[in-house]
């Protein structure tokens, strides 16, 4: 199966002229979320906004990538925030992972170390 018709998924963006990403999820069709992220406006997304800020910018369309499949939708946005907190340069915004259980995010640290 094309990763595009895959639904139940979280994935990454990644712009091609900074180490900046974006982590995202959606029960949809994964090419469907992709192009709404292509079409958005600034006011709205922080995806369009990065690419508004930093002249130049442009996100690297055709290297997304599938993060995880889990057609659960609980356990799809744990994993979405579990990877947001992971990346490094992630402009997500802060209260994409507010909910997140503190348990996890010192899980994170530990492995981390």
């Amino acid at each position: 199966m094309d990763k595009r018709d895959k639904t139940g998924v979280v994935y990454s963006l990644k712009c091609k002229d900074c180490p900046a990403s974006y982590v995202g999820e959606t029960k949809r069709r994964f090419a469907v979320r992709i192009n709404e992220h292509k079409n958005a406006k600034e006011e709205n997304s922080v995806v369009a906004a990065h690419t508004t800020k930093c002249i130049g910018h442009t996100f690297d369309w055709d290297a997304t990538k599938i993060l995880d499949n889990e057609s659960n939708g609980k356990r799809r946005l744990i994993s979405e925030m579990l990877y947001i907190c992971d990346a490094s340069y992630a402009i997500n915004k802060k209260e994409d992972t507010q909910r997140l259980n503190s348990t996890y995010s010192n899980i994170l640290k530990y492995c981390k170390r």
